[in-house]
């Protein structure tokens, strides 16, 4: 496996430049967050998407009372003592699932044991692309690599912890250099991981056997956040679910400023 480099030019330009035109048109996405303490992740995922996609957002219930004229996209589903969401909303999960092109988990979803059960079963069983990140992740077992249809976008530290069981003995995925983060990700132990993240001033995309990256744009004033990220891996990946390299890609170039 050997890198690509996404500059100016896309990888996948048709993906990347042929929008939908009408509503109809546009993907059908899911996003699973929220818990009482912040609605934060859903909120934002909320502003990125409901312009460009057909959009719905499973919240916990306990918002309920909290958001008497909730926006049409929103969905109130069980939430546990906790006020995360809660097992027994397993069933309407998926079913939202089942009529969504692509699904985001994560985004102030908490961390609660009933919840990171829920997020196992969600991810053992939802088949279109799934895109997990933020807190899901703290769900998501050590050594894993996911299942194909499954794409990870962690922050930087939860780059490490996740490359951390393969790394070689005696080495902290912490302290990688980028080529060595480079070489990590291209071994054949890892062939199976799919992933998404900006770290380094670059965004890493790997899919498979797929790799690319970008440079970041140094117009920006701010570094563009994860869940920014994720969100347009997961607006992609509803375009092209037989292709997450090029939906990864064209959510990197896209975050990118490029």
């Amino acid at each position: 496996m050997s890198w690509q480099v996404q500059s100016d030019e896309p990888l996948f330009a048709d993906l990347l430049w042929d929008q939908p035109q009408t509503k109809a048109q546009q993907p059908r996405l899911l996003v699973i967050g929220g818990r009482e303490q912040s609605l934060a992740g859903p909120l934002d995922l909320y502003q990125q998407l409901a312009s460009c996609s057909r959009l719905k957002i499973a919240v916990p219930d306990v918002w309920q009372k909290k958001l008497p004229q909730p926006p049409a996209e929103v969905v109130f589903c069980p939430s546990n003592q906790s006020g995360s969401l809660a097992g027994r909303g397993l069933d309407q999960l998926l079913a939202l699932a089942a009529s969504a092109e692509a699904v985001i988990i994560g985004g102030s979803i908490g961390a609660n044991d009933e919840t990171r059960r829920l997020i196992g079963q969600l991810l053992e069983r939802i088949d279109q692309p799934t895109i997990v990140t933020d807190e899901a992740l703290k769900a998501w077992p050590a050594g894993d690599l996911g299942r194909p249809n499954q794409i990870v976008v962690p922050d930087t530290v939860g780059l490490h912890q996740l490359l951390q069981p393969w790394c070689p003995a005696g080495k902290n995925a912490a302290n990688l250099d980028r080529t060595q983060l480079m070489d990590l990700l291209a071994e054949k132990d890892l062939e199976q991981l799919n992933l998404a993240v900006i770290s380094a001033n670059t965004i890493w995309v790997k899919v498979a056997k797929n790799m690319c990256y970008n440079m970041l744009s140094s117009g920006g004033s701010t570094q563009p956040q994860p869940l920014e990220l994720a969100g347009w891996t997961t607006w992609f990946a509803a375009r092209s679910p037989k292709n997450l390299f090029a939906a990864a890609a064209s959510a990197s170039h896209q975050t990118s400023g490029n």
